[in-house]
């Protein structure tokens, strides 16, 4: 199974991102996704992610089971989240050069000395 690793970046728009990428053949990258690295936004994930699981020890709480205000407000989280996500994608062009640029810099953990 294919490692993955993240990497952040700051868009030339000035728009502060992290990508998720694996290493295909371990010279090729391959960008998986790409998201928002603000406050903004993981303020907003991680109220998602606490609201989801607020069942007991910990677990996600089914939609039925949930609160109609915790439901109404996880689906404006995702509305959120999902229109941050849309400011964050880049163009088939700049996705090539991204995943160029980081199959050329990637460093190989066999590289790494201990």
């Amino acid at each position: 199974m294919p490692q993955t690793f993240f990497k952040d970046f700051t868009r030339a728009d000035g728009l502060p991102v992290t990508v998720e990428y694996q290493m295909e053949d371990e010279t090729c990258a391959c960008i998986l996704s790409i998201w928002p690295n603000t406050e903004g936004y993981n303020r907003l994930v991680a109220e998602r992610r606490e609201l989801e699981t607020s069942g007991p020890y910990g677990r996600r709480l089914h939609v039925v089971a949930m609160d109609p205000e915790v439901r109404e407000r996880l689906i404006e989280l995702d509305r959120l989240i999902e229109d941050l996500d849309e400011t964050a994608r880049l163009p088939e062009g700049d996705i090539e050069r991204m995943e160029r640029w980081l199959s050329e810099n990637h460093v190989h953990s066999s590289d790494i000395e201990f």
